[in-house]
């Protein structure tokens, strides 16, 4: 039994990924957003920005992850994470450095650590991630549309680059090894 749980646990789980930092993420900038969205209707909450950007941050940051929580135009949304994140990197937390340690005052033995852009760059490689695994099948988009990952429908069972009980597929046009394990040579010698 326990060996049975390893083998299932040692196996790729892509969809299960995909779901965590789907709903991670997107958890993560619905708060964001909706925290900026509630001080002065989106446009107080930074005093270096203009009142313009602020909001479009705080109704982007919102909607990118509803759209990220409810898994409808799961790339896109995460494109625009990546996108918000990058704007927030370079406008704001760059000039902090990737780890932000400050000297203790003088008569103080503790420093402090503050956030600099290492936090962006976390929810920047989640999104990425996302973009790269695409959904998983428990999306608005698997509902309305009926896709799967790259936007066609693989058949029932079969991931791609494996067949039904998660053996690789032969590749076409390849030479495939005979019965002993031998590579079979392609075309004349």
């Amino acid at each position: 039994m326990l060996k049975d749980l390893w083998n299932e646990l040692s196996k790729p789980h892509a969809q299960l990924c995909s779901f965590i930092l789907r709903v991670g993420l997107g958890t993560i900038f619905v708060w964001q957003g909706v925290l900026k969205l509630v001080q002065e209707h989106g446009h107080r909450w930074s005093t270096t920005l203009p009142e313009g950007t602020q909001l479009v941050v705080a109704w982007g940051e919102t909607l990118c992850g509803v759209a990220l929580l409810t898994g409808l135009l799961s790339r896109l949304a995460a494109l625009g994470v990546v996108v918000i994140m990058v704007g927030a990197i370079m406008i704001q937390t760059a000039k902090f450095g990737f780890i932000r340690i400050e000297a203790p005052p003088v008569g103080s033995t503790q420093s402090s650590i503050l956030v600099g852009s290492e936090y962006n760059f976390a929810l920047i490689v989640m999104a990425l991630g996302i973009i790269a695994l695409g959904s998983d099948s428990l999306t608005v988009d698997q509902l309305l549309f009926g896709r799967r990952k790259g936007g066609r429908r693989a058949p029932e069972g079969v991931a791609a680059g494996f067949g039904v009980k998660g053996e690789a597929t032969p590749m076409p046009n390849l030479p495939q090894p005979d019965r002993k394990g031998e590579p079979v040579k392609a075309g004349p010698e």
